[in-house]
């Protein structure tokens, strides 16, 4: 499962994490949720499916969710410099 650390880009999560008291966990498997937003995550979060050679996968740091959008495809072709 993904998690967002401070809004970034979700990611699994770290062997470890810094509770607000200073404390640290250690095995995500045992991380409450609790813990969790006391470190600073938000999550679950699932990837959605898209067609990386038409789409590009986008983070929305302010609604914490993923968006596609369409790959720029260059409309005029240029020559190479020789």
């Amino acid at each position: 499962m993904l998690y967002s650390y401070q809004t970034c880009w979700p990611q699994e999560l770290p062997f470890r994490i810094r509770l607000s008291n200073g404390f640290t966990c250690t095995d995500p498997s045992t991380f409450t949720a609790e813990d969790l937003a006391d470190a600073g995550f938000t999550g679950p979060y699932v990837e959605p499916s898209y067609d990386p050679d038409t789409e590009v996968l986008n983070w929305n740091p302010y609604t914490l969710s993923f968006y596609i959008t369409p790959k720029e495809i260059p409309t005029t072709a240029e020559d190479p410099v020789a």
